[in-house]
């Protein structure tokens, strides 16, 4: 039997774009939009996703053009509650015109998997760069998946934002350099296009209760680059509302609360970063209004 342990806490009343979530179906669309509503999130980014996200046993990036689909049924349904990144592969010999298309369909932005899955190749290669362009051209902002801690993806992803200075790179998860602040500051310092979500838990929320103050000092340094998004990657996998709620709920009580429970680690009370209203509406709203060229 599963037990969940729910803690009080008041849903914070300030609205929010959430700029990094999967859905595989708009059954799925349609239960996480009523705890949006609870939460506050006023917008929700969904992402192109391959089946491998999904958990399907594969290793091929694969049926992203599937769930694209999905997500304009989606976004058709409900225009002014989701927003589309697309993505597209550098080896398909259509991939400009693919993203050209969706543009006038109605994307938003630009999801790339380059970093996470090797078979997608490059970064900086000169395909690539005819994708970025068209991207430029219209003003597409790109949510991009790099491990930073790996040299060779760095030094792509630099060459990358240093030739696209007016082109805006949200690089998720930290920029995977979670375990190294000192590094995605010196990323975030160097490179005024770049922003930074901190999705999901396991990628950034479990290493900021382990060291409280150090990501609290950050959040205030970088208030302006930070982006609230959730990545739960809401599947069929997913039986119980009530977990989800839980991950909504977790993700603010870091950024709001001085202290919390979480049932990601039951074992402890947990130390939040207790930010200021003022930077809390820069990360849940302000900050994407920027990224993503629009205001609610």
């Amino acid at each position: 039997m599963i037990v969940f342990l729910v803690y009080s806490f008041k849903a914070s009343l300030i609205e929010k774009i959430d700029v990094h979530e999967h859905v595989k179906n708009l059954e799925q669309a349609e239960r996480i939009l009523k705890i949006m509503d609870i939460f506050q999130i006023k917008k929700m980014v969904l992402l192109a996703t391959p089946s491998i996200t999904f958990g399907e046993k594969t290793d091929k990036f694969e049926k992203y053009d599937e769930n694209a689909e999905e997500l304009f049924r989606i976004k058709e349904k409900y225009p002014d509650r989701f927003l589309i990144f697309v993505t597209v592969d550098q080896f398909d010999k259509d991939a400009v015109e693919k993203l050209e298309n969706y543009s006038k369909r109605g994307a938003s932005g630009l999801k790339l998997y380059n970093g996470v899955i090797d078979s997608l190749g490059p970064i900086n290669s000169s395909k690539m760069y005819e994708i970025y362009e068209k991207c430029r051209e219209l003003n597409l902002p790109v949510l991009i998946h790099v491990e930073s801690l790996n040299e060779i993806q760095r030094e792509e992803f630099e060459q990358v934002l240093d030739d696209f200075p007016d082109l805006k790179f949200n690089c998720a998860h930290f920029c995977g350099a979670e375990s190294n602040l000192e590094l995605l500051s010196n990323l975030l310092d160097s490179h005024a296009n770049l922003m930074t979500d901190m999705s999901p838990w396991s990628r950034v929320g479990g290493f900021a209760v382990n060291d409280s103050k150090k990501f609290r000092d950050f959040f205030i340094k970088y208030q302006d680059r930070i982006l609230f998004g959730t990545d739960i990657v809401l599947d069929e996998r997913w039986k119980f509302d009530l977990v989800i709620k839980e991950w909504f709920r977790c993700d603010s009580a870091l950024l709001e609360k001085q202290s919390f429970s979480c049932y990601k680690e039951r074992s402890r009370v947990l130390e939040g970063m207790n930010l200021p209203r003022e930077i809390l509406e820069k990360i849940y709203l302000k900050n994407a209004e920027k990224f993503l060229h629009i205001a609610i």
